[in-house]
């Protein structure tokens, strides 16, 4: 079923919005200006079966026991001419409980160049995280971690990465997680199944319009 959902989406979109690029080894292109990444030629690995454990009473969680879409997610991208710029994805959440977080986990791809990037958790400055999409000022920084080793996009729809976050949330309040690519890096964020949001995507190192219900890239924090 998200094959499907993934392979049709991406085949409506390439219908109304111009292609950036592809890469015609790996069936990947980058589409809304680059900002998105789609898979259109299907992996040679099978999704996996098995479901995930969901964590117990999580700060926030849209991976659940379902994983993620496998085929479409957002642009983690630098110095990589078929993304059109640099890309920062950033994901409003808010917090479902009060206390210390101790663990920040993603659903992230690797397309090409460079397989690693770094994650910020930040306090929301008016519907915009709090630091700009290079994560300046390190002041607004709540927690940070490097990720890494992440798998081939399309390759699969559970497997994530995840690094140590000690910060203090309170429960209500809107956060903000974004990714920043390293130099000649192409990543891509996955999509949650179904969770939808407030996001903002960092070109160039300026922040976009905010933007309510997008989906949102796949993410748990406990």
């Amino acid at each position: 079923m998200n094959k499907r959902f993934a392979i049709c989406s991406a085949l409506l979109v390439l219908s109304s919005i111009a292609v950036k690029a592809q890469d015609s080894k790996s069936g990947i292109i980058h589409i809304n200006g680059g900002a998105t990444t789609v898979a259109i030629t299907p992996s040679a690995q099978q999704p996996d079966a098995k479901g995930i454990e969901p964590p117990a009473n999580p700060f926030y969680d849209n991976i659940g026991a379902s994983g993620y879409q496998q085929y479409v997610g957002y642009a983690v991208c630098d110095g990589i001419s078929s993304c059109g710029g640099e890309w920062t994805p950033a994901n409003q959440i808010t917090s479902l409980k009060t206390g210390t977080t101790r663990k920040i986990t993603l659903g992230l791809g690797f397309v090409q160049g460079t397989n690693r990037a770094l994650v910020i958790l930040t306090k929301d400055c008016k519907n915009k995280p709090c630091t700009n999409p290079d994560g300046a000022p390190k002041a607004n920084r709540l927690c940070q971690g490097t990720v890494k080793n992440m798998p081939i996009f399309s390759d699969s729809n559970t497997q994530v990465v995840s690094f140590n976050c000690a910060a203090q949330l309170t429960k209500g309040k809107k956060y903000w997680v974004l990714i920043v690519a390293p130099p000649d890096a192409d990543l891509a964020w996955n999509f949650s199944i179904s969770a939808q949001a407030g996001i903002v995507l960092g070109h160039n190192d300026s922040w976009g319009s905010y933007q309510t219900k997008q989906p949102t890239g796949a993410l748990t924090i406990q």
